[in-house]
């Protein structure tokens, strides 16, 4: 079974990001927005940035499973009130989980994750897609 890991929503904005100097983005927009996300969860410490683009957290499932949650802006939507955003869920590496119990383990963390951003005041047009139908885009 292909799993819809991509999740594309708009949230209103929140324009938290740092920019230099120079005008290069420096910290990405989402911290705010990632912290709420992550309360759901029982996470590996705060979310930490990826680069210029987004944010991450890492929780440990019921299993004891590593999930990565990766977050990050878009820059797409027409509407300065509310931000396009990106999140995709991955299983970490983990080489004593395999078959159908990586898919369960996945399963969960896609539903934990959709509560989350659907409990989240303002959020809309939710739209979960594969990695084929996110890279058709």
């Amino acid at each position: 079974m292909v799993k819809r890991n991509h999740c594309i929503f708009l949230a209103p904005s929140n324009d938290d990001s740092v920019e230099n100097e120079s005008g290069d983005i420096v910290v990405p927009s989402g911290r705010t927005l990632i912290s709420e996300i992550a309360k759901y969860f029982d996470t590996f410490g705060s979310p930490f940035q990826c680069d210029h683009y987004g944010w991450e957290f890492v929780y440990r499932n019921t299993s004891n499973q590593r999930i990565s949650v990766l977050l990050q802006g878009s820059y797409e939507s027409s509407d300065a009130a509310v931000d396009d955003w990106l999140i995709i869920v991955s299983p970490l590496p983990n080489w004593l989980v395999w078959g159908s119990a990586r898919r369960r383990m996945h399963e969960e963390a896609i539903r934990m994750v959709d509560e989350a951003i659907r409990s989240l005041p303002g959020v809309s047009v939710m739209s979960w897609l594969t990695d084929d139908e996110f890279a058709k885009r």
